[in-house]
């Protein structure tokens, strides 16, 4: 199945949804404790969700401020989601071809980035959270494209020409 724009649209609307709806049922069910998201529930519907915002918002900025190799993170995570989504527009002909080779490899790096950028948005940590995955995600991914030739085949896999006869 392709996935347009309408489709992203309601993928993306029925998330918030059904976030929305387990945020006020872990609100509205007092026997299992409020978790972060239902407390931010109780907020929203009481009008008091402004300043958790805010504080979010300040920490999410102050987290690209912590050090100077902090500002390479936000740089890798864009170009990732674009070699996720988009590999030829990059010319990456290995991704390509790994794509090609395992049918779920795209789909599975698209929801560990967008994992990661979500975990960046909606967490106080901010972009620690992105830069957390990239000492695993990194190796795994050039491992991947390491064992899958250009073409998509299995590196290692092709036919061989038999040794010429020694005349």
């Amino acid at each position: 199945m392709r996935l347009t724009p309408r489709r992203w649209a309601l993928i993306a609307v029925s998330g918030v949804v059904l976030v929305a709806v387990l945020a006020l049922i872990n609100y509205l069910v007092p026997g299992t404790g409020h978790s972060d998201i239902g407390h931010f529930a109780g907020q929203v519907l009481h009008g008091g969700a402004g300043p958790t915002l805010r504080r979010k918002i300040a920490a999410n900025l102050g987290s690209l401020t912590a050090n100077p190799f902090v500002l390479v993170i936000p740089v890798v995570v864009i170009v990732a989601g674009a070699m996720v989504a988009r590999p030829a527009m990059l010319r990456a002909e290995s991704v390509a071809g790994a794509y090609r080779a395992i049918p779920l490899l795209q789909p599975a790096l698209a929801a560990i980035w967008l994992a990661g950028v979500l975990g960046w948005l909606s967490e106080d940590s901010g972009v620690t959270v992105p830069a957390a995955a990239l000492p695993f995600l990194l190796p795994l991914v050039a491992a991947i494209l390491c064992a899958v030739s250009r073409d998509g085949a299995p590196a290692g896999t092709g036919e061989r020409e038999p040794a010429a006869a020694a005349v």
